[in-house]
């Protein structure tokens, strides 16, 4: 695999520099959701590291009850030198990572060359790399060991960080899957105490991010999920508010008890009371059966109201008795139903305006505004953009057989723009990217255009954001989707295959309603 003279290790870290991060971690995501222990698969995600990059004395560490950092997994080192890596904590490269929780690169030839060595010492014998690179590995916000590699004088460093940075991430979904698996009590415990949901929903409802203002968010919605208290969720549109619903859900004493979500602003006026509630067989025309509604569904666990700020006033009477007397009637009904309900609410109004112009009740507003969680935008976000991006990317890349990445120029775009639509624009841009591109790497000028038309979209009723992004060179100004030109052929095309023919899953992708996809498609005479 490497001739002596580390050409081929200078070969593969070249071949990196020119792509960005994203085509290697489209197959370490692969190696991470096979059927495989964290046994096996965290040392297959450490050689591909090492094939891939040319990083050398792969190691992760983590902490064991003695209060010691101790190498766990490693790639490149003999078990002698496995055996012999090991910190009470500080004072190295590693240590400092551990206490700090933050990534460090440092020009060292050993982990311990900047520091005095510790008893017993951590060294790594043989360590002759011209850097050292070492980052946290983090879990619901706590620093749960170390991943690091040692880099050679060819490398990028802040790309090789980059790339340990994801691995870490991986890495420690794997790890928190593999401790639950053998004693589920003990992640709280391997956390620093705090009672983290199921490794099932960290796995469908993770949040991915380690910005402050979405860090100080789930620090919040954590404690929050301790008590039994009303929690309100504000955010704008794409926040992930249901996310953070299910997450608090997922970390209370109710997580074994029914989830039940339901979208206020979705269900016409007149059916919503029948919906939360419930009703009687013939309370109405068209009740030819009874309906469970949803609180009574939800009995025991979580309700959670979405887009709370559409009730009717009417409702709102009726849902303040519920809260108030954990009681209730069916629709139609006369007997009282008692429940045992936690309910989390959310909005992206502003309900003190809502209460004061008299569109909200006051009671119902201190009712459920017990605990109030902001939910932070995207653009609020730093770091964050860039992840979310090459995780969106890796995900729709292995849904549609591509291998399309970003080049630094067009992530760095990707920072710059203020995404109105937060993270559900950025996942549907990255699926329309890696859908209807024809290369396999998005430059920045493409991105401009990609964002330009981004630009025409008005979000909640705003108007569009025309230089929230400036582009490199002239954008070429693209048609709006409301003409039928025979230039969208190829597109209405592309999709139709990757959808293999279904033309509502096509028209998501388009951006487009079935109707009008159903149009375009006759106009063109696609078949």
């Amino acid at each position: 695999m490497m001739d002596k003279d580390g050409s081929a290790m200078n070969r593969a870290w070249q071949v990196m520099d020119e792509q960005p991060v994203t085509a290697l971690l489209a197959e370490l995501s692969l190696l991470a959701a096979r059927q495989a222990s964290a046994k096996q698969n965290i040392p297959e995600i450490l050689q591909l590291l090492a094939d891939r990059t040319g990083l050398t004395k792969i190691r992760l560490l983590l902490h064991d009850n003695a209060g010691q950092l101790r190498i766990r997994y490693a790639v490149g080192m003999e078990r002698a030198e496995m055996s012999q890596g090991s910190l009470a904590s500080g004072g190295s490269i590693t240590g400092l990572v551990w206490e700090k929780s933050r990534a460090e690169c440092r020009q060292v030839e050993a982990d311990n060359a900047l520091f005095p060595p510790y008893s017993p010492p951590f060294t790594v014998p043989g360590m002759r790399a011209h850097g050292n690179i070492a980052v946290p590995i983090i879990v619901n916000g706590d620093c749960i060991g170390v991943l690091a590699a040692g880099t050679r004088d060819t490398m990028n460093s802040d790309q090789a960080q980059q790339i340990l940075q994801i691995t870490a991430i991986i890495t420690g979904q794997l790890l928190s899957l593999k401790t639950h698996a053998e004693n589920p009590e003990s992640i709280a415990e391997h956390a620093g105490g705090h009672h983290l949901e199921s490794p099932e929903s960290r796995a469908t409802f993770g949040i991915l991010g380690h910005s402050p203002a979405l860090q100080d968010a789930l620090h919040k919605a954590r404690r929050a999920a301790t008590s039994h208290a009303p929690i309100m969720l504000y955010g704008e549109t794409g926040t992930g508010k249901e996310r953070f619903a299910r997450m608090i859900h997922l970390a209370s004493d109710r997580r074994d008890q029914p989830f039940v979500c339901i979208n206020c602003a979705t269900v016409p006026e007149n059916l919503l009371e029948s919906e939360l509630l419930g009703h009687e067989k013939g309370s109405f025309t068209g009740a030819t059966a009874m309906h469970i509604g949803k609180f009574e569904l939800a009995n025991g666990g979580t309700l959670f109201l979405d887009e709370i700020g559409e009730m009717s006033l009417s409702v709102q009477a009726k849902i303040l008795r519920v809260l108030q007397e954990q009681v209730f009637q069916r629709v139609g009904g006369n007997q009282d139903i008692a429940i045992n309900v936690r309910v989390i609410t959310a909005t992206n109004k502003n309900l003190e305006n809502a209460v004061n112009v008299c569109t909200f009740r006051l009671d119902l507003y201190y009712r459920l505004n017990v605990i109030r969680i902001q939910l932070p935008a995207l653009r609020d976000r730093g770091s964050d953009i860039r992840l979310l991006a090459s995780y969106f990317l890796t995900r729709e890349n292995q849904r549609y057989g591509r291998n399309l990445v970003l080049n630094r120029e067009a992530l760095d775009m990707l920072e710059q723009y203020q995404w109105p639509g937060n993270v559900r624009q950025l996942e549907n841009m990255m699926t329309r990217v890696v859908i209807m591109s024809d290369r396999d790497t998005v430059t920045r000028e493409q991105m401009a255009i990609l964002l330009e038309e981004e630009n025409t979209i008005g979000i909640n009723g705003m108007a569009p954001t025309p230089g929230s992004v400036t582009p490199a060179a002239p954008v070429i100004p693209v048609r709006p989707y409301f003409r039928v030109d025979d230039q969208e052929r190829e597109r209405i095309e592309d999709a139709l295959r990757l959808s293999r023919g279904n033309k509502t899953s096509a028209a998501q992708y388009l951006g487009l309603s079935v109707r009008q996809l159903h149009y375009r498609v006759r106009k063109l005479g696609i078949h």
